[in-house]
């Protein structure tokens, strides 16, 4: 079982460092570097307006991996990248249905698929928040993703 580590602390926000952990049983594992690369060069989906905060994994069901980078430049894009079963990123330019899209409605995100909240709060915390910011998003194991947001502004009291 492979569990996918990625992290952009040393590389910056435009490169992205892989690395695999092979869980061997309870007490031992092993960690694999698989490599630093520029993660815009393997974009292979892009949804516009389809927020979401954080990187994250999803299995793909021809074998393989889906890598969910929220844009660093533009939090409303979210691009996926495929990896293969090493985890290795695939070449966009060998894989089919790629392009931009428009994320689905999250209320279709099917009940097999992981569901993902993000909640933010700003104002006064103590007391009462003045606004919330709420994403929910998921992805498929074909990769589409799919997403709902909202903010809500409450009123002082």
């Amino acid at each position: 079982d492979i569990q996918w580590y990625s992290s952009h602390r040393e590389t910056g926000p435009e490169n992205v460092s892989l690395t695999a952990l092979n869980l061997k049983s309870e007490d031992n594992f092993s960690v694999d570097p698989l490599g630093i690369y520029s993660w815009r060069d393997y974009v292979w989906r892009t949804y516009e307006d389809g927020w979401m905060r954080y990187l994250t994994f999803s299995p793909y069901y021809e074998g393989g991996y889906i890598m969910a980078i929220p844009d660093p430049k533009n939090r409303s894009q979210t691009h996926l990248l495929r990896l293969d079963e090493e985890g290795i990123p695939i070449d966009p330019a060998t894989l089919a249905d790629t392009g931009t899209f428009s994320p689905r409605p999250f209320r279709r995100l099917p009940s097999d698929a992981q569901a993902h909240v993000d909640i933010s709060m700003w104002g006064r915390i103590a007391d009462a928040p003045d606004s919330a910011h709420v994403i929910y998003w998921g992805l498929d194991d074909e990769g589409d993703f799919y997403s709902y947001r909202r903010t809500e502004e409450f009123d002082e009291e």
